[in-house]
């Protein structure tokens, strides 16, 4: 299991520049579980991050089942966007600590 102490607030709503620092967090923290893309841009020019989740060393992604999450998709509905980043925290500090 990977040991962390570190966990997303989602108690508040976070600002563009706090999600991309929370992602890339993750990325740091889980290399081998966690890829950051962008899909393109806003049309106010900010990236569209695209957050993968999977164990490379069990397989490719596109041979496993596969759950897709999209938070933010309008810019009024900000509350996705914490159940994208509470089920991304909970996924990435709770790997390997079932029996599966």
């Amino acid at each position: 299991m990977v040991e962390t102490q570190k966990r997303v607030d989602v108690t508040r709503f976070h600002k563009f520049d706090e999600l991309t620092e929370i992602l890339t967090e993750f990325v740091d923290r889980f290399p081998k579980l966690v890829s950051l893309d962008s899909m393109g841009k806003s049309h106010e020019g900010r990236y569209i991050w695209v957050l993968s989740i999977t164990n490379g060393e069990t397989g490719p992604a596109g041979e496993k089942p596969t759950m897709y999450i999209d938070g933010n998709i309008h810019a009024g509905e900000v509350t996705g966007c914490n159940v994208a980043l509470y089920t991304a925290d909970m996924l990435l500090n709770g790997y390997g600590s079932d029996d599966t």
